[in-house]
């Protein structure tokens, strides 16, 4: 049996019936509204199950994350009024349609007419972050992201601009960040639970009356949200992040910062514990995913040099690339020229080209210059040969 559009019943057939254009009906309106709001609240994720397999996925990096009391509100700024009739008197009745209808708006998938998190809601509350240096400084600290030289503004201007160095990347290199939908699998849990749920807000105009509290919807705490996103490797050449390392940032600035309307009054947060142990092992099945992808059809030496470039900087990888540059004169023209180019790039990658460096660095790197321009002239004088 087909379930009910939740965005069509909150948007639409909340309206459908004439009691807002009665002047004499206000119970029946009141328990229609009641009616109105039970067909909304008593949804249960089973309902959706279907519905959800048959719309693919977004995004190959995704974190999992669950709401914590009071829950979360998304799209409240939307209008959501039936018009000018309220009772003037008997205000606190049960009866009074005032105290009955949901007043605030709501977010909602328009196809699928469940809640949904846009993306330009999440990507804004992740930029908001970078504009604090100080905080995300601290987050790398704490998450442990070790990256050498690196500079916040590249990293702001790249994830959420698409833009390195004053240059714009190609729309197949940028972060692209999606809608965030309810996960209806087993990291749910009990799927047999309602997820949608009403709460009241009472703004306090006059202290000297008795406030008029504000009905409106929420998603109840509890239930699990999926962020998608797809991610690349930093094109910088210094001090970029890999996506792994975005996706553990962001997961981090969304349970600190949370998401949505009334985050002051607690609303929008997450479990910080929940879903850590599922990001770790999807990063590290993406991880292999890749490693194998980026492993086919390599030699030998290009395993080598895959591997090399995967480690992060420390005292073993630097003799590991010693030893490499030794190699140097011993290796054929092809893998010669493939080698002292990785050397460069990653040196120059881990400030050991130019600038202050040891006796031995420069003595690494001027191998390296040597190498590379012997190539050039010798590929110089090939092209001159065929050209006569």
């Amino acid at each position: 049996m087909p379930q009910p559009n939740i965005g069509f019943l909150f948007n639409k057939d909340y309206y459908a019936d004439d009691y807002f254009t009665q002047e004499n009906n206000k119970e029946q309106l009141a328990e229609e509204l009641e009616e109105k709001n039970k067909a909304i609240l008593d949804r249960k994720l089973s309902e959706y199950i279907g519905l959800k397999k048959s719309n693919p996925q977004t995004g190959v990096y995704k974190l999992y994350l669950k709401t914590t009391y009071p829950g979360l509100l998304i799209g409240g700024g939307y209008m959501h009024e039936v018009g000018q009739f309220t009772v003037q008197e008997n205000k606190e009745t049960k009866n009074n349609p005032e105290n009955t209808i949901l007043k605030l708006g709501f977010y909602f998938d328009y196809t699928s007419g469940l809640p949904v998190i846009p993306a330009s809601s999440v990507k804004g509350v992740l930029r908001s972050a970078f504009e604090n240096k100080e905080y995300i400084n601290d987050l790398i600290k704490i998450l442990k992201i070790k990256v050498n030289n690196f500079n916040i503004d590249d990293w702001e201007k790249e994830i959420f601009e698409g833009e390195v160095k004053g240059e714009k990347l190609s729309i197949y290199k940028r972060d692209v960040f999606f809608d965030a939908e309810i996960d209806f699998e087993a990291k749910s849990g009990d799927l047999d639970k309602n997820f949608l749920g009403d709460d009241y807000i009472t703004p306090h105009p006059d202290l000297l009356k008795n406030p008029i509290p504000i009905k409106f919807l929420k998603v109840l705490p509890g239930v699990v949200w999926r962020f998608n996103f797809d991610l690349q490797d930093s094109a910088l050449q210094e001090g970029g992040l890999k996506a792994q390392q975005k996706l553990r940032l962001f997961r981090q600035i969304l349970c600190d910062l949370g998401v949505g309307a009334r985050t002051n009054l607690g609303y929008g947060y997450f479990d910080a514990t929940f879903g850590f142990k599922q990001l770790e092992e999807d990063i590290k099945k993406l991880e292999d995913e890749k490693e194998k992808e980026e492993l086919a059809g390599k030699s030998e030496l290009g395993k080598r040099l895959y591997f090399l470039s995967r480690e992060q900087w420390s005292s073993e990888l630097e003799k590991k690339l010693g030893e490499l540059c030794e190699e140097l004169t011993n290796m054929e023209i092809k893998d010669r020229k493939l080698t002292a180019l990785f050397l460069k790039d990653i040196w120059i990658k881990n400030s050991k080209w130019q600038g202050k460096l040891s006796i031995k660095q420069s003595k690494k790197v001027q191998r390296v210059n040597q190498v590379l321009s012997e190539l050039t002239d010798q590929f110089s004088v090939k092209d001159n040969l065929k050209k006569k």
